[in-house]
């Protein structure tokens, strides 16, 4: 079965598959003919039968001048003239097609230019399907990645919140500690102090013998390394006691510091927070907007591939 267009050219393609025809959407497309559907109709292969159908169209598809109805198919005889919009088409089983009477003679052609032509049309509207589906996935990661970037903000000052928190938490239990327990811990200081000062007694009194009994040198400084040590300690409770208010008072400081850090942390906080929502309210319809475009690009983008499959 042969169907001949008479086009520029007179082309004629081998009907052995059902493919559709149109303005821009179909197996077969004829994009300057603007009173065509994007697609028009079918032209359908049963066994060795030919059928037409319109697809409901506007302008309709015409089989000897007759309009056949929509969304029914209209099996083609021999010669059957077919029209749909300004495309005029003859149906013949003959390998070479016989002139109409009354009509100029059709010179038949292999039918490869409108083919390729076809083919081309489709190449073009897969690679604008999936250059869109890119170009809305951009945008998509664009939005996306924004709000990404001031949620990770959110956590990193819910984080930095949490920390200060927790270092405010211990600087106050330092504190009442100190305070609850300056008392006690002095005693422990000076009951610390007390064997470590009689011990010195007893180094600063062997010390003395040793002179008085003019024993060598070495004995002298063996017991001196001792009482230097001793001294040490002495001096470094003495300094722990002397201390003792003084750290009460910086570790106030640094908790009265860290009450600041947090309200400063927490401000920064709900601006994020405020900042999220508007663009949250601002980017919700473009992105269900883009996720609808996506989908509906990707079920194109199956049937433009179905359609080069035919």
């Amino acid at each position: 079965m042969r169907l001949l267009f008479k086009t520029i050219g007179a082309e004629q393609i081998d009907l052995t598959a059902t493919f559709s025809f149109g303005r821009t959407e179909a197996d077969v497309s004829f994009p300057d003919d603007q009173s065509l559907a994007a697609i028009h109709g079918q032209f359908i292969v049963e066994g060795d039968k030919g059928f037409i159908m319109d697809n409901g169209s506007a302008t309709g598809t015409f089989v000897n001048g007759i309009q056949v109805p929509a969304n029914q198919k209209i099996e083609l005889q021999e010669g059957d003239c077919i029209r749909f919009g300004a495309q005029i088409v003859y149906f013949t089983k003959e390998r070479k097609f016989k002139a109409i009477p009354g009509e100029e003679t059709l010179v038949s052609q292999t039918g490869k230019e409108l083919l390729a032509k076809a083919k081309k049309i489709k190449e073009a509207k897969l690679k604008g399907i999936e250059q869109n589906i890119d170009q809305t996935k951009i945008i998509l990661k664009k939005l996306n990645d924004d709000l990404d970037g001031i949620n990770n903000k959110i956590t990193l000052a819910q984080k930095a919140i949490e920390e200060a928190e927790k270092r405010q938490q211990e600087y106050e239990i330092e504190i009442q500690h100190l305070s609850a327990n300056k008392d006690a811990i002095r005693k422990s200081l000076d009951d610390k102090k007390i064997p470590l000062v009689k011990l010195k007694l007893n180094l600063d009194d062997k010390l003395q013998l040793l002179d008085l009994t003019q024993a060598p040198d070495s004995e002298k400084q063996t017991v001196q390394v001792k009482l230097q040590k001793i001294v040490i300690q002495i001096t470094a409770l003495d300094d722990e006691k002397k201390e003792l208010p003084i750290k009460i008072v910086d570790l106030k400081q640094k908790a009265q510091e860290i009450e600041k850090k947090i309200k400063e942390y927490m401000a920064q906080f709900e601006k994020l927070n405020q900042a999220m929502e508007e663009r949250q309210a601002k980017y919700a319809p473009e992105i269900k907007r883009l996720q609808e475009e996506l989908k509906s690009l990707e079920i194109s983008l199956v049937k433009a591939r179905e359609s080069m499959k035919r």
